[in-house]
């Protein structure tokens, strides 16, 4: 039988396999949880007693990537830059965001003002959200 070690925090912090029949330590705030046939679990999950499914994996970590500007800029397709180009004549929002990309020496995908300019071009409508993802390399 597999067993996951749940700190107090509900995350996962340690597997065994273990027998229930050995002399076992058990981390000082940790409960043993028996994994269950089917079951996907591993150091870092979070355990729900009532979930279903009852391990749940963390989301996953996006890597921080540097681009120049005219890298970041060449992302997008020529239409896109287009229509951003278009609307940063009517919205002061995407006129800033714009004039930053292009002034800016490094683009890095995860810094807030990266993020929340993505984000609004998506609510804007001049990108989806699988393109914003694509761009900035969300995986």
């Amino acid at each position: 039988m597999i067993w996951a070690f749940v700190d107090s925090e509900n995350k996962v912090g340690n597997l065994i396999v273990w027998d229930g029949a050995a002399q076992i330590y058990i981390p000082p705030g940790s409960t043993p949880i028996q994994i269950l046939e089917g079951e996907a679990c591993a150091p870092g999950y979070t355990y729900d007693a009532n979930g279903s499914p009852r391990f749940i994996a963390p989301p996953p970590q996006q890597i921080d990537y540097s681009f120049t500007s005219f890298e970041f800029l060449s992302r997008f397709t020529a239409e896109e830059r287009a229509e951003i180009r278009a609307a940063a004549q009517v919205d002061a929002v995407i006129a800033d965001f714009l004039m930053l990309a292009q002034s800016a020496q490094e683009i890095r995908t995860t810094h807030p003002m990266t993020m929340d300019g993505m984000n609004y071009l998506m609510n804007y409508g001049i990108i989806t959200d699988a393109r914003r993802k694509e761009i900035i390399l969300i995986p």
